[in-house]
């Protein structure tokens, strides 16, 4: 994937500059973080979810009131019969013809209860790619021969579990 330079870093040019959305998107949903790694709600009343019930977890499942529901939203990312069979690798690309069904992409959360730091994790994770854009001509992970498959620490939020070493490299330089 190419990307032109952007030559201003505003908001504008940040949230609406396709590449780096489709890198944003691809980095929120989970392959190199997500902003919450689980999420809770409490029922409000007596209800019935579609799945999760019986030995398979296909079944629908009775939820008491008052009784707390935890999920990930990082796993349900990452899930291949929405995602794809390729839901666990970096493909940013991704994002220019595929839609999430509803319902499958929520690391803010979603309905009266979203992520209040919504718009400005967004402006952040994107306003950095575009000046990293506009700085550097390519950037490489440097692994020193270690195991480079991807391992995510949960906790209230999704963090990667060891250091990701890269170089960010200028025109010919370490070429």
């Amino acid at each position: 994937m190419s990307f032109e330079k952007p030559s201003v870093c505003t908001l504008q040019v940040s949230l609406s500059t396709w590449s780096p959305k489709q890198v944003r998107q691809q980095k929120i949903r989970g392959l190199l973080s997500n902003p919450a790694g689980f999420n809770f709600r409490e029922a409000l009343r007596n209800t019935t979810l579609p799945r999760g019930g019986g030995a398979d977890g296909r079944e629908p499942v009775a939820v008491k009131k008052g009784q707390v529901v935890v999920f990930s939203s990082f796993g349900l990312q990452r899930r291949p019969e929405y995602v794809g069979p390729d839901a666990n690798y970096w493909r940013p690309e991704r994002w220019e013809h595929w839609t999430p069904p509803e319902g499958s992409y929520i690391p803010w959360g979603t309905g009266p209860r979203t992520c209040l730091g919504k718009a400005f994790g967004q402006f952040q994770v994107a306003y950095t790619l575009v000046r990293l854009f506009q700085e550097f001509d390519s950037v490489a992970e440097v692994n020193h021969g270690k195991n480079t498959e991807q391992r995510i620490r949960l906790e209230v939020l999704a963090k990667p579990a060891m250091t990701i070493s890269c170089r960010f490299n200028r025109g010919d330089q370490f070429r």
